[in-house]
């Protein structure tokens, strides 16, 4: 997610299981508000950096009431900032 303008994304009540990417799942850079509540994150699999978020200096995340769960990542396990 990259955006000129200031964008907002939440992600509430969902589930992620059994996935795999070269990259983190979510990726926030530039300008994003990532918000993330009641989430599950289980058994996700990333080739790259962060196996479920990488995240610039640019973004803001904020993760809340959420589980992560037997996930991984070459560089950076759940998240990569």
């Amino acid at each position: 997610m990259q955006s000129e303008e200031h964008l907002n994304v939440a992600i509430e009540s969902s589930v992620f299981y059994n996935n795999s990417a070269l990259e983190a799942l979510f990726q926030s850079k530039s300008k994003v508000h990532l918000s993330i509540r009641n989430a599950t994150f289980e058994d996700n699999k990333s080739f790259g950096r962060g196996c479920i978020l990488f995240v610039d200096s640019s973004s803001f995340t904020e993760v809340k009431d959420s589980l992560f769960r037997r996930n991984s990542g070459i560089f950076g396990g759940v998240f990569f900032a």
